[in-house]
């Protein structure tokens, strides 16, 4: 699928704080959920995406448009999201390889880039490398890339 769009937002995105129970073999980590009209594509982050300006992060299975709005304990035992950041979103670019959206929310705004590219492992965070986490990447993982809105870019549009 490849598209280009400047479309009103009528997708929404969150980011979610996902905490671990103890002992589990994942980090505490962030969710980022993406609005497609059946699903949610969701990506594993170590640091939350609006605040980090790059990184690296792991596609996870399409996830069910509940969790947009869920904030609890996660069924399984598999510990407990909680939202940090929602708002609506607008596709700009979707191909195999790329993918950048618009992220607006009350903290702000954003232009997310995701990049699939062959992981280079030195690039993870000193205190992930040679964890379970850095173990499971797999060869070719996301490379992300935020940049906030300023208000000089916004007022131009």
């Amino acid at each position: 699928m490849i598209f280009q769009t400047n479309r009103v937002p009528a997708y929404r995105f969150s980011v979610s704080r996902h905490q671990m129970n103890s002992g589990a073999a994942r980090p505490n980590h962030y969710d980022l959920f993406l609005e497609t009209d059946d699903c949610l594509w969701t990506w594993e982050w170590l640091d939350a995406p609006v605040t980090c300006p790059k990184g690296w992060c792991r596609r996870l299975p399409d996830h069910r448009k509940v969790y947009l709005d869920y904030a609890g304990l996660i069924a399984g035992d598999r510990g407990t999201l909680s939202p940090v950041i929602r708002g609506s979103m607008i596709w700009k670019v979707v191909c195999e390889s790329f993918i950048e959206v618009n992220l607006l929310a009350p903290q702000g705004e954003w232009t997310l880039q995701l990049t699939l590219h062959e992981t280079v492992r030195s690039w993870i965070p000193k205190n992930h490398q040679g964890s379970s986490w850095e173990e499971n990447l797999p060869r070719w993982s996301y490379l992300w890339t935020t940049r906030m809105q300023s208000s000089a870019s916004k007022a131009g549009e």
